[in-house]
C-alpha cells in the first residue's frame, strides 16, 4: 500500500510517503527521517526532537524538549520538563519525582509490596534559596500487607492501619 502527501503549512511544507510495511520517508522543513518496517525501525530529526526507534517498543530514544530512553522491560527513564519518571523491571520498580510550584513530590513503588510518596517544599521565607533545608509537609508510606501510614502536615492528619490488606495504594 503506497501513500504519499504533500504539506503546504508554513511550519511543516514538504512531503511524505510511505509504502506499507516496507519503508517510509519523511522530508519537511521542519522534519526529516526514515523508517523500515514501520512503526518498528524509525530515526526521525526534527527542530524540537529527535527520535529513534530501534526496533519499536523495546529500544525508544527521544531527545530535544523531552528526553526519554526505554530498554523495555529492563529500564526505562522519561524526563518532561519537571516531570521524572524511571523504572526497573517494569512493572516493579518505579520512580517518579515531580515539582508543582515550591513542592516536590517523589514516589517510588516495589509492586505490588511497597508504596511511598513524599512532598516537600521549603520552609516559609525560604522562597528562591536552592542551599534551604526542605521540610516533609506529606508522606504515605505502604508495605503490603503489614501496614500503611499517612500524614500531611498542613491538614493535620495522620493514620496509621496495621493489617493492611488491601494492596492498592490508597
Amino acid at each position: 500500500v503506497w501513500t504519499h502527501a504533500r504539506y503546504t503549512h508554513p511550519k511543516a511544507k514538504g512531503t511524505a510517503w510511505v509504502l506499507w510495511p516496507l519503508l517510509g520517508h519523511v522530508n519537511l522543513n521542519s522534519q526529516h527521517g526514515w523508517m523500515v518496517l514501520p512503526p518498528f525501525f524509525q530515526h526521525i530529526r526534527g527542530d524540537q526532537l529527535t527520535r529513534t526507534y530501534c526496533p519499536w517498543p523495546i529500544i525508544q530514544r527521544e531527545t530535544g524538549f523531552r528526553e526519554r530512553l526505554i530498554v523495555w522491560p529492563l529500564y526505562g527513564y522519561r524526563k518532561d520538563g519537571v516531570l521524572e519518571r524511571r523504572y526497573c523491571l517494569w512493572p516493579f520498580i518505579i520512580r517518579e519525582n515531580n515539582v508543582i510550584g515550591a513542592k516536590q513530590q517523589v514516589r517510588w513503588s516495589l509492586v505490588p509490596v511497597f508504596n511511598s510518596a513524599t512532598q516537600t517544599e521549603p520552609p516559609p521565607g525560604a522562597a528562591g534559596s536552592n542551599a534551604a533545608p526542605v521540610r516533609v509537609t506529606g508522606q504515605r508510606t505502604k508495605l503490603w500487607p503489614l501496614y500503611s501510614r499517612r500524614y500531611d502536615v498542613d491538614e493535620h492528619t495522620y493514620r496509621l492501619r496495621l493489617l493492611e490488606l488491601w494492596p492498592a495504594v490508597n
